[in-house]
């Protein structure tokens, strides 16, 4: 079983269908708002609102009693952006739910379904960053701010797996650039050369 947030458009979309591709005996279980344009068996979609506290605990919940047991990839993909803005114009309703998105369902997904570090059970890990978090541009400040937080949290915990020997957890932080998705749409990278826009197949291959 393979968990995925986001898995409907963009980069979870091609990583779906990468996946797809690659493996004939995977169920992906989509966690996204709206249903996944991947026409497949295989892709089982779990229509769920990031944002929304009460969404969030029910869905645990299922995904706790029915396939907990039987995860072994979780790849937390969903992320959302304000619009781009100044510092004096962001607002606090926007940063909650960029937060509760971008940087606390990663959190929440890890501490509920990784798997006891005495377990027999493999599971891999991966959190979709951004070099936005690391190098921040002007009026992008919620969006960067959230995934740089999210950095902090796979840094922590990735050392606190390796300090407690911990071998059937792995993880795997990605921090990419600017995607050629909706979400980056109306974006130019000040400098190409150094934040070239990366092509989501591209990335998911990898």
């Amino acid at each position: 079983i393979v968990l995925i947030t986001g898995g409907s458009k963009g980069l979870g979309r091609a990583i779906v269908s990468q996946l797809l591709q690659d493996y004939s005996n995977l169920t992906i279980l989509n966690v996204d708002i709206c249903p996944s344009s991947v026409r497949n068996t295989r892709v089982k979609d779990l229509i769920c609102d990031l944002s929304d506290d009460e969404e969030v605990a029910a869905l645990l919940n299922l995904l706790k009693r029915k396939y907990k047991n039987e995860i072994r990839l979780i790849v937390n993909n969903a992320g959302v952006r304000a619009n781009f803005t100044g510092f004096s114009g962001m607002e606090r309703d926007n940063l909650d739910k960029i937060f509760k998105i971008n940087t606390f369902a990663p959190l929440q997904f890890i501490q509920e379904l990784a798997p006891s570090r005495h377990s027999t059970r493999q599971c891999y890990i991966v959190n979709i960053a951004s070099i936005l978090g690391i190098l921040t541009p002007a009026k992008v400040a919620a969006y960067a701010a959230s995934k740089a937080a999210l950095i902090a949290f796979h840094q922590s915990y990735s050392f606190e797996l390796q300090n407690e020997g911990v071998r059937n957890i792995r993880t795997l932080l990605v921090t990419p650039g600017q995607l050629n998705t909706e979400m980056f749409a109306g974006f130019k990278p000040p400098r190409q050369f150094f934040a070239p826009v990366i092509d989501i197949t591209t990335l998911a291959a990898k």
